[in-house]
């Protein structure tokens, strides 16, 4: 049993102009996503080598630290702080 209205059938250049537009609008979405999918990748994939070059340097997180401030707490009166460190 085919579930197409009598008036599309009655019409067969309107349904094949309609069906060209629902192709050309599915293959512009086809071509959006594409776009976006190799961004994507684009962006993994430089993640990757930066994660890579992170991974690969000899310093390790944990391994070294921050000086403490050279002031004080913040606020009326603090002076800075004399060591070096």
């Amino acid at each position: 049993m085919n579930a197409t209205p009598d008036s599309t059938l009655a019409n067969p250049e309107q349904l094949v102009a309609d069906l060209q537009r629902q192709l050309g609008e599915c293959r512009a979405e086809r071509d959006a996503l594409q776009r976006e999918l190799d961004a994507a990748s684009e962006r993994q994939t430089a993640t990757a080598e930066v994660l890579q070059v992170i991974n690969s340097s000899p310093v390790r997180a944990g391994s070294w630290s921050l000086p403490p401030p050279r002031w004080g707490r913040a606020g009326v009166g603090v002076t800075p702080r004399t060591d070096p460190w």
